[in-house]
């Protein structure tokens, strides 16, 4: 994708996901709902399996019919939001047609803006409390919502990673921030903090690694453990 300026990179990567990933996709649809002959598209529909014709984005292969269509749904329903209020900066990353594209343009928006090296950039995340208004003004962060952690639970009180027994928790919307390695205006007590880095999975496959990202943890815990227990952030979650 080509950008004209660092304010239309969000409309159009947003334009991009309507016309090259759901229009498409939803005229396949269409096409196989509306015509009564006897195609794999139509067999795999009466059998409860998603058409090969519509696999246009990845999704386990556990994934049923239904819930593929109510996923879609809802990946239709943001990207309608997204065009029509142009906050471009609040987004469900996992409900995208092609996350690393966003991810992309955020990062090159960033750079753009302020004239920095796409080298010289690192993500920085926070996550976010109950209630509390993150700026988004600035073209440099972006908040995501709909993130899964396996493996670990987020302690509010704490604001931090702590073991626990459940497989899978909720996380709370995360502002991610791209920052100049060079002057990130990171504080004392920010640098003072223990974090591990996690990898962000599109998906419960763990196929797919869009990126990583540092978050605070527990210091009673090795780093090492973090990763022999397999802790991880999903974009979205299936099952």
């Amino acid at each position: 994708m080509r950008w004209n300026s660092e304010a239309d990179q969000p409309s159009a990567f947003i334009d991009d996901q309507h016309h090259q990933g759901y229009v498409p996709l939803a005229h396949s649809l269409a096409h196989s709902l509306t015509h009564a002959t006897l195609t794999n598209a139509t067999l795999s529909i009466t059998t409860g399996i998603i058409p090969k014709e519509w696999r246009k984005y990845s999704v386990p292969d556990t994934v049923s019919l239904t819930a593929w269509l109510v996923d879609f749904q809802k990946r239709i329903a943001q990207l309608q939001h997204l065009a029509k209020h142009h906050n471009y900066h609040h987004v469900w990353m996992g409900g995208m047609f092609n996350p690393e594209a966003y991810m992309t343009a955020t990062r090159q928006a960033s750079a753009r803006a302020h004239q920095w090296s796409l080298e010289k950039l690192r993500l920085h995340a926070r996550v976010l409390s109950d209630g509390v208004a993150a700026d988004t003004s600035d073209s440099t962060s972006f908040i995501v919502t709909g993130t899964t952690i396996e493996a670990a639970v987020w302690d509010e009180n704490k604001r931090q990673l702590e073991f626990c027994n459940e497989m899978t928790n909720s996380m709370p919307p995360i502002q991610f921030t791209w920052q100049n390695t060079e002057d990130d205006g990171t504080t004392a007590a920010e640098q003072s903090v223990h974090q591990v880095v996690l990898a962000v999975y599109l998906h419960e496959t763990r196929l797919e690694c869009l990126f990583s990202v540092p978050l605070a943890c527990s210091d009673q815990v090795p780093l090492t453990a973090w990763y022999q227990r397999g802790v991880a952030l999903l974009a979205t979650r299936y099952g």
